[in-house]
């Protein structure tokens, strides 16, 4: 079988060839489980995330307006990312602003996220605080203790 190109791959799933379907998953889907399974998550649920992100790009290739900015697996792992995070937010496993996913590469080059513990809005101000002037840091601290 010859190479496929992405654009190849999204003209057989805008044609809905159950093989770029298979495609998908044998090379996409590795990096979207590896992910979720680090990251408070198992195999159903990434399967699960995974599925939905696979609507997603069906629905987005069918747009006469989409256009595709990265590659198909960068895509795919954002989408997956997106609404795994969106997931834990909705069961307050993480807070809203993603301050609990740590990104790094590993000596494989393969992007790992971790969880991290969640931060107390103490802590949150404390290191706000830090980063603004010391003139604004003695007002704020006039104002609020």
């Amino acid at each position: 079988m010859k190479n496929l190109t992405e654009i190849e791959l999204i003209e057989k799933l805008q044609r809905k060839d159950e093989l770029a379907f298979s495609l998908l998953y044998k090379f996409y889907f590795p990096a979207v489980k590896s992910f979720i399974c680090k990251n408070s998550g198992n195999a159903a649920d990434a399967e699960d995330v995974f599925q939905e992100s696979i609507i997603v790009l069906f629905q987005k290739i069918n747009d006469p307006s989409f256009k595709l900015t990265s590659s198909l697996k960068t895509y795919l792992f954002s989408v997956s990312r997106n609404l795994w995070l969106k997931r834990l937010r909705s069961i307050k496993l993480i807070n809203g602003n993603d301050d609990a996913i740590d990104n790094y590469f590993d000596e494989t080059d393969e992007l790992i996220f971790e969880l991290k513990p969640e931060t107390s809005k103490e802590d949150k101000l404390q290191k706000w605080m830090t980063r603004i002037t010391e003139n604004c840091q003695r007002i704020l601290k006039a104002i609020f203790y």
